[in-house]
């Protein structure tokens, strides 16, 4: 029982440590680029010393990769329980909850695309859901692969390029419910089009 109960002292202590090493990087990240970071000076800002920081970590970048790792299955979660695709006449119930999952961490967000490195997250998003759409259209039209992922790469990037431009802007003209409904339409329309498109190749290969 005292193994027990010491093993789980430590893993709080552990997990204390790990949320006070990811705490201090996104804090400097909000004043400088991570490229003028170093380990002794997160190690100092979050009050611990270099050889805690390496009982843990190899570098600031694997820091960051379990940041973009928790951020993004954040993101996965609500892919997962929205089959939005299976009823394409309603994807707003998706960006719905995209959109509200994305708001609770707006701050993060905010912080992570001013700092210039939220690319491996939408990389690992955009990947998941190119996937993910594909297979719920490819079971009720005949889709192309090539033609489909070229244009699903396109309508993917821009809907990135949309939540970015709103997260790193200090006063988004639009609010997110807003912004949620706009891109409901892009992609419906998007989605629509690519189905269309895939019948028609379909047609002139008959």
């Amino acid at each position: 029982m005292e193994q027990i109960i010491e093993k789980k002292k430590q893993d709080r202590r552990c997990r204390k440590t790990v949320d006070s090493i990811k705490t201090a990087l996104l804090t400097m990240l909000v004043e400088r680029p991570l490229s003028d970071i170093s380990i002794s000076e997160l190690a100092e800002y979050a009050d611990i010393n270099r050889k805690t920081f390496y009982n843990h970590y190899s570098g600031l970048q694997d820091v960051l990769a379990e940041i973009e790792d928790e951020m993004s299955s954040s993101i996965f979660d609500v892919l997962r329980q929205e089959n939005f695709l299976a009823d394409m006449g309603n994807p707003r119930p998706f960006f719905d909850a995209l959109s509200a999952r994305l708001m609770e961490q707006k701050e993060l967000y905010r912080i992570m695309m001013r700092s210039g490195i939220e690319a491996e997250i939408f990389t690992k998003i955009k990947a998941w859901a190119r996937e993910y759409i594909y297979q719920i259209l490819s079971k009720n039209f005949p889709i192309d692969s090539n033609i489909f992922h070229f244009y699903l790469n396109v309508i993917l990037s821009q809907i990135s390029a949309a939540y970015k431009e709103w997260f790193c802007s200090d006063d988004p003209a639009i609010s997110m419910d807003e912004l949620s409904g706009f891109i409901c339409s892009q992609v419906l329309t998007s989605c629509r089009f690519l189905a269309d498109l895939s019948d028609s190749i379909a047609k002139e290969r008959v």
